[in-house]
């Protein structure tokens, strides 16, 4: 909820981090907005009674935004079913990207205790100089390391084995010919293997 002299109140519960992107509760009002007022119910009678009166007198209309995404760690919805959000378990494809936010979370440890070496100013950080330099630990020492383009390797060999497999498996005879794919095909793993098992599929339903 924003108003025009851009402060801010959020009307949810939020999370630890206290943070208005990271709210615990979507259906839960938060309680320090609201004196002398105990339980939801009331919290909700109170919020409806100061809408229609800022409606009434001022003509000022609220609405309500639920972003799903914008959900603290800490939310009981996403304690009781994890995978509701993206995690390196449920989406393989995350964890170049979990490794790199890895690293750039230790970096950020190291400078804020001042233990990085080539950058003895610790956590200040005054000019553009200094933004400048810590851009370059990043692209020149902290990436290198990683070796992120391996995540984006793909074993052709190891891919066509795997696939015979799958297709002697399901009793589908291997085509001799090469076959020709459309100048848009889409390469990555995931989508390859989606295709595979639509054409299993695909084959299995004509034996039938």
């Amino acid at each position: 909820m924003c108003i025009r002299d851009r402060r801010r109140v959020h009307g949810q519960t939020l999370g630890d981090s206290g943070s208005l992107y990271a709210i615990r509760d979507q259906l839960e009002l938060n309680p320090a907005y609201f004196s002398g007022v105990s339980g939801p119910a009331e919290r909700l009678k109170q919020l409806k009674a100061f809408v229609q009166e800022m409606e009434k007198k001022h003509g000022i209309i609220f609405f309500v935004d639920m972003v799903l995404n914008h959900t603290s760690i800490n939310s009981t919805w996403i304690l009781e079913d994890p995978n509701v959000c993206y995690t390196t378990k449920n989406t393989p494809e995350l964890q170049s990207a979990f490794v790199l936010d890895k690293a750039l979370r230790d970096l950020n440890k190291r400078l804020i205790e001042n233990k990085e070496p080539d950058y003895p100013k610790g956590s200040i950080v005054e000019n553009a100089d200094d933004v400048n330099r810590i851009i370059d630990i990043i692209q020149h020492k902290v990436i290198p390391g990683l070796k992120l383009e391996e995540y984006f390797l793909y074993d052709v060999d190891q891919f066509l084995t795997q696939l015979k497999a799958v297709l002697q498996k399901a009793g589908i005879k291997i085509p001799e010919d090469e076959v020709e794919l459309e100048s848009d095909f889409n390469i990555y793993v995931s989508d390859r293997s989606f295709l595979v098992q639509k054409f299993i599929e695909k084959k299995k339903k004509k034996k039938k």
